[in-house]
């Protein structure tokens, strides 16, 4: 009886781990059980509460990001699985706007929290503090990205952007993207995708470092913020502390004197610092090197 029961449970665990994922990314898994819906739900109502009202659109249990209208989710999902929007916000042509170029672009491994790869015969592999400062980097663009709508009075935009940010920050708490110490929090490590490299960890096509669930009883069949895995905790942690930052920074009117424009964001430093700024003590303690 023992030896089908052993049987039962490993089919059980092979059926059950592939739709528990960090990522809704089908190059990792995917399935009815996300994992980024979920951290960002825990998150929204961590922040909302730390705001005293609803700032952020409430996500739903069991939303998913294929037919979610909530525009947070929406622009968390689709920074797995482009659109139009996307692309066009990353010079794509939208002839090439598609699942398989998008996640294998070189140049796009950076806003999952990856090692961008080498991109010609004599391109070498990112080192680890070139690319904590391009996440840093990418952080704070989206973040001036997302907030030129606000402005303007288009929430549904500013809340998509901010859904693509704060993706980038979940997965940077994904063992399978990033080696962070667990005590600290620094990071160790980032990894590669798609290209093995000596001395960088590497993400594997199917990487049960991504799975956010605790594999226990009482949590095969829900999803429970009690049933996360310390790093998903970490990342819901992270996530609502981003969300917050940005609330102060709008509450603030810090936004009155800034102009989001690309051009002017790259040749105004004055405004480029304010919001450095703002989210410098944030990024020290969740994008920085622990050597």
């Amino acid at each position: 009886m023992k030896k089908y029961y052993n049987i039962a449970m490993v089919i059980g665990l092979l059926i059950f781990l592939p739709f528990n994922a960090y990522s809704s990314e089908e190059k990792w898994t995917s399935g009815p059980v996300r994992g980024h819906e979920d951290i960002t739900r825990f998150a929204v109502l961590a922040a909302n509460k730390f705001i005293g009202h609803d700032f952020y659109p409430v996500v739903a249990y069991g939303d998913s990001g294929l037919i979610s209208k909530n525009f947070l989710i929406q622009g968390n999902y689709q920074t797995d699985f482009p659109s139009a929007t996307l692309c066009r916000r990353y010079h794509i042509d939208l002839k090439d706007c598609n699942l398989s170029r998008w996640q294998n672009n070189p140049e796009l491994q950076i806003i999952h929290s990856l090692r961008n790869l080498p991109n010609g015969q004599k391109q070498e592999v990112p080192t680890l503090l070139n690319t904590l400062q391009g996440i840093r980097q990418i952080i704070i663009q989206n973040t001036a990205y997302a907030l030129q709508f606000h402005q303007q009075g288009k929430e549904n935009l500013f809340f998509f952007w901010i859904g693509h940010v704060v993706h980038t920050i979940q997965d940077s708490f994904s063992p399978a993207h990033v080696k962070r110490n667990p005590n600290t929090l620094g990071i160790i490590d980032m990894c590669i995708y798609g290209k093995k490299v000596d001395q960088v960890c590497y993400h594997h096509l199917l990487d049960t470092g991504d799975y956010i669930w605790v594999l226990k009883w009482g949590c095969l069949n829900g999803r429970s913020f009690a049933c996360l895995k310390d790093e998903a905790v970490d990342a819901v942690k992270a996530s609502a502390e981003y969300l917050e930052t940005v609330y102060r920074f709008i509450q603030n009117n810090l936004q009155d004197d800034f102009d989001y424009q690309d051009n002017d964001w790259e040749k105004n430093e004055t405004k480029k610092r304010n919001l450095n700024i703002l989210f410098e003590d944030y990024l020290n303690r969740y994008f920085k090197n622990i050597l």
